[in-house]
C-alpha cells in the first residue's frame, strides 16, 4: 500500500502542477507572515455556548490561537474580510492552516484538524499513541483499518486490500484493552473505520481509501 500512496500522491502533485497550483493549496487559510500555520477562531456576539465550547476545547489542548470576533454585517471590519477569505462558515469557525471546522465540533475532530496542520503537538497522550500507528518512520501516512473479526464489511475491505497488494494495518477494536477509549477518541460508530494518516476515510471501499490518499 505504501507504493499506492506514493503513486497517488505523485499523481495529485502532477495534476496540481498542471493546474498551476501546489498540492494542499487552498483559496485561504490561517498562516503567519512566514507562512507557518496558526489557529484562528471566528466568533460572533450571539454565538453563546457553541463558541465558548470551541474556545474551551482549544484551551484544554493548550493551543495557541487568536479569537476574531466579527459582525458579519460590517463589511469594513478587517476580521470580516479575513473570515470571507477563508470561505466564511458557521460559528464558531476554527481555522488551522488550511484545515477548518464549523461549530464547536468534538475533540477527535480537532485532533484530525490540528494533526494535519501541526503534527502531534496538540494531541493528548492517548491520541499520540493511536496516531503514531498511522505513520511510517519517515512520516509518510499509513492506512489503518479499525475493525472486528465478525464485521462483513471489514472482511470485504480486507479482501480488497489483499487482492490489490495494499500495505495496511488493522486494529481489532474488540480485542483491544482500550476498546471504549478507541471508540470515543476516534468517534467510531460502525466498522470498518479507516484512516490515512490523520484523515478519516469517508466510505468502506478501496476506492474510498484511494480517494483519501490522493487528497492527503
Amino acid at each position: 500500500m505504501r507504493n499506492l500512496i506514493l503513486i497517488l500522491l505523485l499523481g495529485a502533485g502532477i495534476w496540481s502542477w498542471k493546474e498551476g497550483k501546489l498540492p494542499f493549496q487552498s483559496a485561504g487559510g490561517a498562516f503567519d507572515e512566514a507562512g507557518n500555520p496558526v489557529v484562528w477562531i471566528f466568533t460572533i456576539d450571539n454565538c453563546g455556548k457553541a463558541c465558548d465550547m470551541g474556545i474551551n476545547q482549544l484551551k484544554r489542548r493548550r493551543v495557541s490561537y487568536e479569537e476574531k470576533r466579527i459582525d458579519p454585517r460590517n463589511d469594513s471590519d478587517p476580521n470580516v474580510k479575513l473570515w470571507e477569505s477563508v470561505g466564511r462558515g458557521g460559528f464558531p469557525l476554527i481555522v488551522a492552516g488550511n484545515e477548518r471546522i464549523e461549530g464547536s465540533g468534538t475533540e477527535p475532530m480537532h485532533a484530525t484538524m490540528l494533526g494535519r496542520s501541526f503534527g502531534d503537538e496538540y494531541l493528548t497522550g492517548f491520541e499520540k499513541r493511536l496516531f503514531r500507528k498511522h505513520f511510517y518512520e519517515d512520516g509518510s501516512p499509513k492506512i489503518v483499518m479499525y475493525g472486528t473479526d465478525w464485521c462483513p464489511y471489514c472482511k470485504k475491505l480486507r479482501d480488497e486490500f489483499h487482492a490489490n497488494g495494499v500495505d495496511y494495518i488493522e486494529i481489532d477494536v474488540d480485542k483491544s484493552a482500550d476498546k471504549e477509549k478507541i471508540l470515543n477518541t476516534m468517534q467510531i460508530s460502525g466498522y470498518p473505520a479507516t484512516w490515512v494518516g490523520y484523515t478519516r476515510v469517508n466510505g468502506t471501499s478501496l476506492r474510498a481509501v484511494e480517494k483519501t490518499v490522493s487528497g492527503y
